[in-house]
């Protein structure tokens, strides 16, 4: 009996509904209202002056040896093939010479055979000699003259190689640098460049620009730039490169930016490139703090009500604490405080 009572009671307390978990209270937020976008936007990017890329080179010697000598100076304009500097190699000059005796050698052996050949066809048509010297001596005259050809190719080679001592410019410009001097060794690869050049007469600004305002850059494009050595004086320039690509590491890319009218400029000189575009048609700004990225990889912001509601943006011009974005009206008010950890359909409690 004692046994069967026990085991009822058991069974009462486990047949007991459990008491309902308090319900979660909805999230504080603070929501402010998305403003109308102005008709224009800017893109800004900090750059350097500098010169297209097929208009400078960091010259270089392709032979290994001791500089003899360096023939400019910084600030001298060259013409293209103009002489830069020598490099000092004594293996070059032994191995012209070395090669200038093989051709005299070949062309004395040469010589040599024609005048056998030559006494051979005689002898055979006097009758004294066989057929079989002739084919003797014109075999030895073509191996004559196959070496004097190749001791006049290792002679051209040598004075290639020799030619090679001879530093030159490889286009017309202004010595930006002379990166090294006579007496320096040089290994004849770019590690030891020995004069940078420039042509400074067209010169552009060279900037890297975040990805989301590179794709909306084009070549042609007008454009503003400040240096900051001369903050009075803004100059105009046109967009004339923008990168197919990023790097992956910075989300940057280049952007060029061809200056009209340049005064005279000092290359290397930083500055702001300003670039205003239109805008897309609807576009709106809010607080930086309100746009977050998705599960899903989409830029997103939440919509404030009694149940938030998140909405998929299209983003375009980044400022430090505002950005214009695509896909919501003008006044919608959107959560700018707890915004990442805010789910489709979670209850809301607006801060007044």
């Amino acid at each position: 009996m004692k046994w069967s009572l026990l085991l009822l009671c058991a069974c009462a307390k486990a047949s007991a509904p459990e008491p309902d978990e308090e319900a979660a209270g909805p999230v504080t937020v603070t929501c402010v209202a998305a403003q109308p976008a102005s008709a224009t936007s800017w893109v800004e990017a900090r750059g350097v002056v500098g010169v297209a890329p097929d208009r400078g080179a960091i010259v270089a010697s392709t032979a290994a040896g001791r500089i003899a000598r360096v023939d400019v100076k910084e600030g001298d304009v060259v013409a293209a093939g103009a002489r830069l500097a020598t490099i000092d190699d004594p293996t070059l000059a032994a191995g012209v010479a070395e090669a200038d005796a093989a051709i005299a050698a070949a062309q004395a052996g040469a010589s040599n055979a024609d005048a056998i050949a030559a006494r051979a066809k005689r002898l055979v048509e006097q009758g004294v000699a066989p057929r079989r010297d002739v084919e003797d001596a014109d075999a030895r005259k073509a191996t004559a003259a196959a070496e004097l050809a190749a001791a006049r190719a290792k002679a051209e080679l040598a004075h290639r190689q020799q030619a090679r001592g001879t530093v030159v410019a490889p286009i017309a410009g202004t010595v930006i640098h002379v990166l090294r001097h006579a007496g320096e060794l040089v290994d004849g690869t770019p590690a030891t460049a020995i004069v940078e050049l420039a042509d400074p007469h067209q010169l552009e600004l060279h900037a890297d620009v975040a990805a989301a305002d590179l794709v909306r850059l084009r070549v042609g494009q007008p454009a503003a730039v400040a240096l900051d050595a001369l903050p009075a004086q803004p100059l105009a320039a046109t967009i004339v490169a923008v990168a197919p690509a990023v790097t992956t590491a910075t989300a940057l890319g280049g952007v060029r930016a061809q200056l009209d009218a340049p005064p005279h400029l000092v290359l290397g000189l930083a500055g702001t490139l300003r670039i205003e575009l239109p805008r897309a048609a609807g576009a709106v700004s809010v607080p930086a703090s309100a746009v977050r990225r998705g599960a899903d990889g989409t830029t997103q912001v939440v919509v404030c009500g009694d149940k938030a509601r998140v909405v998929a943006v299209v983003v375009g011009t980044r400022a430090p604490y505002r950005v214009e974005l695509t896909g919501l009206a003008p006044g919608t008010p959107v959560v700018v405080d707890h915004v990442l950890g805010i789910e489709d359909g979670a209850a809301l409690a607006v801060r007044k």
